[in-house]
Order: structure tokens, then C-alpha cells, then sequence
């Protein structure tokens, strides 16, 4: 019987979830700007006097260029990648939203920062997550340049951080088709032995 119970736990252990294996790997930091700026907040570019050296946190542009330098050994088979970029004050001069380029893969568009309701207008802090699940061959060699290309060459504004997350495809293990016929087994034995005792 004991051995039986052993099984039966040793069965439930196996089927249990796994958590699939993430990395991260991030240009800039989380900071908004360095100002503290929350997405949806309007700011002053004004503010943004301490830039980080590798191109965030700075009142520039009017294109970024981001490289991403990451170590995939400890993740399995790659099952997804996203990119996420948390900028401010792109598109006042043009009615488009930069093009964004991951290894010269065109990956989408970034909403335009700008609130034009207010004269001036307002800068906006604003994240555009995009889907890299289909170019997972890129990232291979564990490396991956992120351009940002404004529509034109006067446009300045902001990045925060271009951040990549990375996912294996590690996910909950299925239970073994036995089990079942185990749990069945197990609640006659209990049955019987509790008939054998009275």
C-alpha cells in the first residue's frame, strides 16, 4: 500500500507546471527619462539633463540605434521574444510614428508621444510593445541591433529603454494518461481496506 501512495505522489510531482525560463535583456534603464516619468505622463524635454551614454535618457534624434548583447545558453528551444520601447515626443513634425527595425527586420511602428490638444503640445511617455516571435532565427547568435528611424531628419525625442524578453518553451508538463486508472486503483484499496478493519 505504501509503495502504491509513493507512487501516486511521485506521479502528481511529475505532473506539476514548470515555469518556462525567461532572460531579459535591457538598453537603458527604467526610469522614465530619468525624471521619473510614468507612461501616459506629459514632461518637459527641458528635463532631461542626464542622459545615460548609450543613448537613452537624451532629448535627441532623430534616429536611435540600440545593440543588444544577450546569453541564451541557459533558456530551452526559444517559444517567444518581444520588444519594448518606452519613448516620449516622437511625431511632432510628421503624422507617423517612427519605423522600427530589429536587424534590419521591419518589426512595426511607434505610436506617436505627442498630445496636441494643448498649445504648445505636450510630450507623452508611451510604450509600444512588439511581437519578435516570427524572427526568432535572429537571435541566435545573441546579439540584435534595434533601430528606430523617424520619418524625418528634424524630429527630436526620447527613449527610455529598448528592453528584450526572451521565453523558452517550457510550459506545464502533461499528465501521464495512467493516472487516472492509478487514482482509481488506489481509492479501492482504501475501500477494501477500510471493509477489512470493520
Amino acid at each position: 500500500m505504501r509503495s502504491l501512495i509513493f507512487a501516486f505522489l511521485s506521479t502528481l510531482v511529475l505532473a506539476l507546471p514548470v515555469k518556462g525560463a525567461t532572460l531579459v535583456d535591457l538598453v537603458g534603464d527604467e526610469d522614465g527619462f530619468g525624471i521619473g516619468t510614468n507612461v501616459g505622463d506629459p514632461f518637459n524635454f527641458g528635463a532631461l539633463a542626464f542622459p545615460d551614454g548609450d543613448g537613452t535618457d537624451e532629448w535627441t534624434g532623430p534616429h536611435f540605434f540600440f545593440a543588444h548583447t544577450f546569453d541564451l545558453t541557459g533558456l530551452g528551444p526559444l517559444a517567444s521574444a518581444t520588444l519594448e520601447i518606452f519613448h516620449g515626443g516622437q511625431g511632432q513634425l510628421n503624422n507617423t510614428g517612427a519605423q522600427v527595425f530589429v536587424d534590419g527586420v521591419f518589426a512595426g511602428m511607434l505610436t506617436r508621444s505627442v498630445d496636441f490638444n494643448p498649445v504648445p503640445a505636450n510630450n507623452i511617455a508611451l510604450i509600444d510593445t512588439f511581437d519578435l516571435t516570427p524572427f526568432l532565427g535572429l537571435f541566435n547568435d545573441g546579439a540584435a541591433n534595434v533601430s528606430l528611424l523617424a520619418p524625418t531628419n528634424n524630429d527630436f525625442w526620447a527613449v527610455d529603454y529598448s528592453k528584450l524578453t526572451f521565453s523558452d518553451g517550457m510550459g506545464a508538463i502533461p499528465l501521464p494518461a495512467s493516472l487516472p486508472l492509478l487514482m482509481a486503483g488506489l481509492g479501492l484499496l482504501a475501500a477494501a481496506r477500510r471493509r477489512n478493519r470493520h
